[in-house]
């Protein structure tokens, strides 16, 4: 079974009050549509390339072992509610992870998990 895609095919004014899409797009591209939208068309080129919605309900065989060596965590929200998240970056134990089993690619696969979640879950 296919998951929902999270972001929408389309690029449209109509999306400008959706804060996940448009607004973001533009904004991050100071009102400038055109560039707005081809970031967008790469965004989700890439996120198709990646499986990026189908993440969320793969199975996550080195999660608890990733956890174990590299601290990360949500951690309620901040005053203007969004998720707040954190990471111990200078206690990550790589070797740790890789004498487990962990490869580089699925500890990126991982940070793109948490990410997904956040966004899809969190938001």
């Amino acid at each position: 079974m296919e998951p929902p895609a999270f972001y929408p095919e389309t690029f449209e004014p109509e999306m400008a009050n959706d804060h996940f899409t448009y607004g973001r797009f533009i904004a991050a591209t100071k009102g400038d549509e055109a560039v707005a939208r081809e970031r967008w068309v790469k965004t989700m080129n890439w996120r198709r390339e990646q499986s990026v919605d189908k993440v969320l309900i793969e199975p996550q065989p080195h999660f608890h072992v990733i956890k174990k060596y590299y601290k990360h965590f949500f951690h309620g929200r901040s005053k203007e509610g969004y998720p707040v998240y954190y990471e111990q970056l200078a206690k990550i134990d790589v070797q740790s992870m890789q004498r487990e089993g962990v490869s580089f690619p699925a500890l990126i696969r991982h940070n793109l998990y948490c990410t997904e979640y956040q966004w899809q879950r969190l938001q």
